[in-house]
């Protein structure tokens, strides 16, 4: 079977390898055929059921040689190594588009370029929609280059690179043949970033999702991520859903009960980078069963070393001049309580010691502070019972801290810091509007924003934060869940200047901070991010006392003394007990699991 191609209907080629296809591969192919285009699907399989419209070709017509695959470190056989040589060779032989079985189409027809590539973040184009010309040059070396590379991008290799011969390569490519300025934006194929791919599931987010791709030609679902997520695809999207709403579009039925749960999905997201944080610190390949009590037991042998250790070699920098910022600005954030702790005051004093203002806001007319604090009442900006509320026992208040924050953003604009932020770099950001990257969770975190006043996403957190305020579950689900949802509806990333990262050091990473070891590879990633997270929850859940000097030689006594705190504590934490109250936090989170 010979393709050809017609001025009125463009041959748009693609390639399967797997089994049956599914309603998402499905979904792909009507897409394409419903733009108007001659769809070609290469495949082994004789036999593979496609939609109407749909020509299945042999994929031995354009490569009949030996099967290039791999195995991913959870076991999974890719044939991905394949399917980015088979691309090329199919472009350079046919001439027209190629799309991976993830792409939807979201326009009436196909762009009408020559050339069509996209850039899926910066500096890096993806290959998963493209279009050439036959016999293109470009195509040409792209399938020299890979004959090249697939043998280092195999398993057998140490240290194989599987992406070496599909993103890399054909972003060497488009530079070395000079067509950058033909890479079309981010927004053109690749809007949804792999982080984000909970829009496509979550019925709450399907308009936020369809206006983030409005000016999108091709959606890219990302099949790969789905595949690390275990998300079974025999099963339709969640009623109401982005992909939903695709399938209606495009006459997929699904059968009653047939579908995913997005609250199951978001799990298997959250869980996802979990697992990847424990394998990271478990130097394992595969989380096992009992992971986390691995993990607690890792902990706890560092922390049994490290009490063996001498401590007479500790070594605490001295007190240093602080550099001080060229364009001081004014930081805020909010305190209830007693005398603000140790660790806390560490923090903000990193601010101010390089001539930032620091703002606090209290309801507590009494709070101690040092000179060098603002302290703001916080009644100026909420009453005190929509912040507070009390949970029955004396003195012990539930804070809703996510609507003070909008609220106080909203109407004063400006930086909001968490007391546990610390500043590891003089200048703070200059831009108008600042967030942090994406965390182990993937989630946007709260605990540096700076927003101008009256900002359009303050008042869409405001009025939903409010909306939510009704049980405590939903003061949680105000915070970061929500503040990623809008900035993927306000479609601030890539918009302004890159998010900058808030993570130093993870959830997972925090007995990193006493850790005497550790002291040397936390001061020399001070050069590498602008704001450290301490993670105070995870001090308050494990039990770690603020009012307990660090163990000696830790980074956070190198901070404390850095900072003049030293005299603030009647006696000092090993490192062994950090790290047995922090197994024992892992220890109920595995039993809570089972």
């Amino acid at each position: 079977m010979q393709p050809s191609s017609s001025a009125d209907r463009p041959d748009v080629h693609t390639f399967w390898t797997g089994p049956d296809l599914s309603y998402y591969e499905d979904l792909s192919l009507r897409s394409v055929v419903a733009a108007g285009a001659r769809v070609l699907l290469y495949t082994y399989n004789k036999t593979l059921n496609v939609p109407e419209g749909v020509e299945l070709v042999d994929a031995r017509e354009v490569l009949s040689g030996p099967i290039y695959q791999f195995h991913h470190k959870d076991g999974d056989l890719s044939l991905a190594l394949h399917s980015d040589l088979f691309r090329y060779l199919a472009i350079q032989k046919f001439g027209g588009w190629y799309m991976d079985l993830d792409i939807v189409v979201m326009k009436p027809s196909l762009p009408d370029d020559k050339v069509y590539l996209a850039f899926q973040e910066d500096g890096v184009a993806n290959a998963a929609v493209m279009k050439f010309p036959a016999q293109s040059p470009i195509m040409t070396a792209a399938i020299e280059e890979a004959m090249k590379l697939l043998p280092a991008a195999g398993t057998s290799a140490p240290g194989a690179d599987h992406g070496i011969v599909g993103p890399a390569l054909i972003t060497r490519l488009a530079s070395d043949y000079a067509i950058d300025h033909l890479i079309r934006p981010k927004f053109s194929a690749y809007e949804i970033h792999p982080n984000e791919v909970l829009m496509f599931f979550d019925p709450a987010q399907c308009d936020a999702a369809f206006q983030r791709v409005d000016a999108s030609d091709f959606v890219h679902l990302w099949n790969d991520l789905w595949r690390a997520l275990r998300i079974p695809k025999n099963l339709g999207p969640p009623e109401g859903s982005f992909l939903d709403v695709l399938f209606r579009r495009f006459g997929i039925g699904v059968p009653q009960g047939a579908r995913l749960s997005s609250d199951a999905i978001e799990g298997w997201f959250r869980e996802f980078w979990v697992m990847k944080e424990l394998k990271q610190k478990l130097s394992v390949p595969k989380v096992p069963l009992d992971a986390l009590d691995q993990f607690a037991r890792r902990i706890s042998s560092s922390g049994l070393q490290a009490s063996r250790r001498s401590s007479g070699n500790a070594e605490v920098s001295p007190r240093d001049s602080y550099p001080q910022a060229v364009s001081p600005q004014t930081v805020k954030t909010f305190w209830h309580g007693e005398a603000i702790n140790p660790y806390q005051l560490m923090c903000l004093k990193s601010f101010a010691a390089a001539g930032h203002r620091v703002e606090v806001f209290s309801y507590s007319r009494d709070l101690c502070t040092p000179d060098w604090m603002h302290v703001e009442d916080a009644a100026d900006v909420l009453p005190r019972e929509r912040v507070l509320r009390s949970l029955g026992q004396e003195g012990m208040f539930a804070i809703h801290a996510n609507l003070f924050r909008y609220t106080l953003l909203h109407g004063r604009g400006g930086w909001w810091i968490d007391p546990d932020v610390l500043l590891l770099k003089p200048d703070l950001p200059p831009d108008d509007v600042v967030f942090a990257d994406f965390d182990v969770f993937g989630r946007v975190p709260t605990g540096v924003l700076k927003f101008p006043a009256g900002h359009g996403l303050l008042t869409e957190a405001l009025a939903e934060t409010e909306r939510l305020s009704g049980t405590f579950e939903g003061w949680d689900e105000s915070g970061p869940a929500l503040l990623t949802s809008l900035v993927g509806r306000h479609r601030l990333i890539g918009k302004i200047q890159r998010p900058i990262s808030l993570n130093m050091l993870s959830w997972f990473e925090v007995a990193d901070l006493f850790n005497p070891d550790s002291a040397g590879k936390l001061n020399r990633l001070c050069n590498d991010f602008h704001f450290a997270h301490l993670h105070d929850d995870v001090w308050r859940r494990a039990g770690i006392p603020h009012d307990l000097a660090p163990p000696e030689g830790s980074f956070l006594e190198n901070q404390i003394a850095k900072f003049g705190l030293t005299t603030d504590f009647p006696a000092k934490i090993s490192f062994r007990d950090v790290n047995r109250w922090l197994a024992h936090m892992y220890q109920c989170l595995s039993e809570r699991q089972a």
